[in-house]
Formats: C-alpha cells, sequence, structure tokens
C-alpha cells in the first residue's frame, strides 16, 4: 500500500545501509470545541532519496516535522522466540521533504467588496 502525508519523526538511528526509527502521526477524532486524538507510532525504514534527505539536515531530526510523499506499507511477518507467528507495521519511506506550516491569517480580510 502506497503512503503518504505529514507525521512526525521518532528514535531515528543508523543501521547499515538503512536508517530506522518511528513515524508519528494524530488524528483528531473528536470535536473542534472538544478533541479527541488518535495516534499511532510506525516502525519505518529510510531509504534513497529520503536517507539523503535525513543525512543532509544540519539539526536533530528528533520529533522534525516531515511530508512523505512516497512510501510503502507492509505488514511483516516473523516467528517469536516461543515458536508463535506474530506481525508487526513497517513503512519503508523512498522520499520526504521538510513539512512547511502555511501562515494563518490573523483577521478575515476580502479585498473585493460589493
Amino acid at each position: 500500500m502506497n503512503v503518504n502525508g505529514t507525521v512526525k519523526l521518532l528514535n531515528i538511528v543508523e543501521d547499515g545501509k538503512v536508517l530506522k526509527g518511528k513515524v508519528y502521526f494524530a488524528n483528531n477524532i473528536g470535536t473542534k470545541d472538544e478533541p479527541k486524538w488518535e495516534t499511532d507510532f510506525i516502525n519505518a525504514k529510510f531509504v534513497g532519496k529520503a536517507k539523503e534527505f535525513l543525512m543532509s539536515v544540519p539539526f536533530d531530526v528528533e520529533k522534525m516535522k516531515v511530508n512523505i510523499l512516497s512510501a510503502k506499507l507492509r505488514n511483516r511477518n516473523y516467528i517469536d522466540k516461543s515458536g508463535n507467528h506474530a506481525t508487526w507495521l513497517e513503512i519503508t519511506v523512498f522520499e520526504m521533504e521538510e513539512h512547511q506550516e502555511k501562515p494563518q491569517p490573523s483577521t478575515k480580510f476580502n479585498k473585493f467588496k460589493k
């Protein structure tokens, strides 16, 4: 499954040819007056242009907001130490960019008056 959107980065470490860590995102499932947040932390690998981007950032990327432009979501299977089948969710990120906040207007203004 292809994935894109805005996330925060957590626990990014170098592991051989890839960077590994977690991505964090939250959705407001409540109302504007009473927000209720649903959050997810998903294991992630950063390869290709995404890895190059993170390696070029001159500051710590912990909790940095990024826009994922190209990634795949996979459900990985493995057998644990007890011999049980288990799964974990993983995103492989191929390309991303730094998230730029859009300026919010402080007042409503309509330059076209009737």
